[in-house]
């Protein structure tokens, strides 16, 4: 943990293996990491500063995003097409959201989908990677509601921006083919518009928002 006044090192919490991405959950109580080591998600204590539980996969977790109560978890992994549907409590995987790629563009391929992120209670965005495209997906009946492929470039992060309208969403991707972040923006019905992008350096990887009361 850094504290983002000082840029110091607060505290660590040891007993993770390899952890790649880590997050909040929405109820603020338990941060969860993806672990590349020994696969699976870490659910962690941050207020006691431990590990409270570890929940083994036989895929590789590349990222990982919430449902507003926090009973599911999603996240992608390297050579699926699509992502994952975890309950938090249990850890079991409960769907697997099948997303089909292009005809022109579906050999099989190590790099698929990255950044997954929660945008509307319905809704959850995922960057193909290996594809170069957003894909916005309604998590309650599976289907593929939009796909964004202009200006996208080898996304890995996306990221909402603060605060949430009530009809639309924006969210932050980082495109690491181009070293650009774009801005998305996402209506209730899972539309995808860019609204534009700027150079920002090589590879840019992860962005988030330190949030104020």
């Amino acid at each position: 943990a850094i504290d983002a006044k000082t840029m110091k090192e607060s505290f660590r919490i040891d007993g993770i293996s390899g952890p790649h991405v880590i997050k909040y959950g929405p109820l603020k109580k338990f941060g969860y990491s993806t672990c590349k080591k020994v696969t699976g998600i870490a659910k962690v204590d941050i207020l006691n500063k431990k590990l409270h539980e570890f929940f083994p996969l036989n895929v590789n977790p590349r990222s990982l995003t919430f449902s507003p109560d926090e009973s599911k978890l999603y996240f992608a992994s390297f050579w699926v097409d699509g992502f994952f549907e975890m309950e938090t409590k249990t850890g079991m995987v409960t769907m697997l959201f099948n997303l089909e790629p292009p005809e022109k563009n579906n050999t099989s391929q190590e790099v698929t989908y990255h950044g997954v992120e929660t945008v509307f209670p319905n809704i959850v965005l995922a960057a193909n990677e290996g594809r170069s495209y957003i894909d916005s997906v309604d998590v309650m009946t599976g289907k593929l509601l939009d796909r964004l492929a202009q200006g996208i470039s080898k996304p890995c992060c996306v990221q909402l921006i603060p605060p949430l309208e009530n009809k639309k969403a924006k969210v932050i991707v980082s495109n690491i083919g181009d070293g650009t972040i774009q801005i998305v923006e996402v209506s209730k019905e899972g539309k995808l518009s860019p609204l534009g992008k700027i150079k920002v350096g090589e590879a840019p990887k992860r962005v988030d928002f330190l949030y104020s009361n």
